[in-house]
Order: structure tokens, then C-alpha cells, then sequence
């Protein structure tokens, strides 16, 4: 049975919050609209479920969809940039609750209700980590299962993903105002000092090279090397198209806090 129910926008955090009220069932699976579901989905995520006798989250893979062209950016983005990073997870049966990637994901229903579903003031970006948070804190782990697979259909360029990059700037400020334990307004506020203040133009010459080295061939793209630091210390070489994406998608991300 599908049903489907419309409100004017309020948001992401609303919208989702909505359908989680609505919800019949016992496990709830959130999604987006930009995500089309393997054949699988369900059944891997309530395979999960029953592995644990405790109530857990289950966290489920979001790659790209294999009928979309993946670009170079769009490659940056889920292995050095800042969108899925399910690299980084290294326990899979214990997974930090700012993993909580919100289009694919599953909860019972009443534990979601039970900790205040969405926090609504979170309008775009930040409430998947929110909730992931006080998911964790009302002692609920969060399990990670690749097999249970949504694909992400969804084009972008670094071009459009700048405002996205800003809305989660400002989306990381309101997270550290409300979990100060786990998130520092004063990091915060050093990505600000470090990717931001002084480097318009910086940025501005950055674009202008992304988008001249986006018309080469990948194979000459990735053959053009820099090197760089990691947190000023470590010297790594780096392909130069990936440094720059890093650079610009840093600065939006600041600027998004720069403005809170």
C-alpha cells in the first residue's frame, strides 16, 4: 500500500517528520527522492534488525546509481570530499552516530518518537547527525550493512555544490550549539581562519582552473600532481583537480559559518 501526503515546505527535517508519524509499521525506513532502492533494500535492512536482540539503527550503502555518469567531482566528493564517508567507518557493528546518513536508514518507529523524531530547526543539512546523536544517547548503536543498497541518483558539479557546502556550514554551527560535547563552535570557528577569511580571489582563480581541467582526459587529469599537507603536518602528493575541489568545497563551508 502505498499513501502519500503533502504539506506546504517546511523543510527537510518536516517533511521526513511527517512521514514518521504517519508511519504504520514497526521499523521505519527513511529515504529520499533521489534514491532508488535495490531489489534487496528491505529485506537486508530487516536481515540486520534480527541479528541483535537490542533495538539498533541500521545504517545502510549509497553509492552512485550505475545510470548516471560519474564525474571526477562527483568522485571527490564520497572518497576525499564531504559527502558519504563510509571509508572512514571502522567498526561496522559500532558506528559513530554522525555516520547517520538519513537516505538510508532504518529505526523502530516508536524509537524515533521516542527521542523527538527530526529537530525541525534544522531546515537543511545536520539533522541526520542530530538525530544520530540522541539516537545514540538513548542508548540505541547504529549497525552498518552494505548489502543494503540505495542508489544515489543525482547529478552535480562543483558549481552547484557550493551551496550546498554553505547550508551545511551553517547546518554544523546550529549542531555544535546544541551538542557542544561532540561538536566545537571553536573548530568551528578555526575553519573559518583557515578556509575562508582572505582566499575570495584564492577561490575565484580556483574555479577558473577546475573548470579548463574538467575538459581534459581523466587518465591527463589525474596525472597532474601537487603536494600538499594534512593538518600542516604530513606531506602528501595529491592529484591537483582533487586539492582544488578540497579548497573550494572547504571555503563554502566556512563561509557558511562565517555567517551564523
Amino acid at each position: 500500500e502505498l499513501r502519500y501526503y503533502y504539506q506546504e515546505f517546511k523543510g527537510q527535517s518536516a517533511a521526513s517528520n511527517l512521514g514518521i508519524k504517519k508511519a504504520r509499521g514497526h521499523f521505519t525506513l527513511l529515504t529520499c527522492s533521489d534514491i532508488i532502492a535495490k531489489e534487496n533494500l528491505i529485506e537486508e535492512h530487516l536481515r540486520t534488525h534480527n541479528r541483535f536482540k537490542e533495538d539498533i539503527v541500521v545504517l545502510g550503502y549509497i553509492p552512485y546509481s550505475p545510470e548516471i555518469k560519474v564525474t571526477p567531482f562527483m568522485e571527490f566528493l564520497i572518497t576525499d570530499g564531504p559527502l558519504f564517508a563510509y571509508q572512514l567507518i571502522e567498526d561496522k557493528d559500532d558506528v559513530p552516530p554522525l555516520f547517520l546518513y538519513a537516505p538510508n536508514v532504518s529505526v523502530k518507529t516508536k524509537r524515533l518518537i521516542e527521542v523527538g523524531m527530526f529537530d525541525e530547526e534544522f531546515k537543511y543539512g545536520g539533522q541526520d547527525s542530530d538525530l544520530g546523536i540522541r539516537l545514540r544517547l538513548r542508548g540505541l548503536r547504529m549497525v552498518y550493512n552494505e548489502k543494503a543498497i540505495g542508489y544515489h541518483y543525482h547529478p552535480t558539479n562543483v558549481d552547484a555544490f557550493c551551496y550546498r557546502q554553505k547550508m551545511a556550514g551553517k547546518a554544523a554551527f546550529l549542531l555544535a550549539s546544541k551538542h557542544p560535547k561532540i561538536s566545537s563552535i571553536y573548530d568551528l570557528k578555526n575553519h573559518v581562519l583557515k578556509d575562508y577569511l582572505g582566499k575570495g580571489e584564492i577561490i575565484e582563480r580556483a574555479f577558473q582552473i577546475v573548470h579548463c581541467l574538467e575538459n581534459m582526459s581523466q587518465d591527463y587529469l589525474y596525472s597532474l600532481t601537487i603536494d600538499s599537507t594534512v593538518q600542516g603536518k604530513i606531506k602528501v602528493t595529491v592529484p591537483l583537480i582533487t586539492f582544488l575541489y578540497k579548497l573550494i568545497t572547504d571555503y563554502y563551508f566556512a563561509e557558511g559559518i562565517n555567517e551564523e
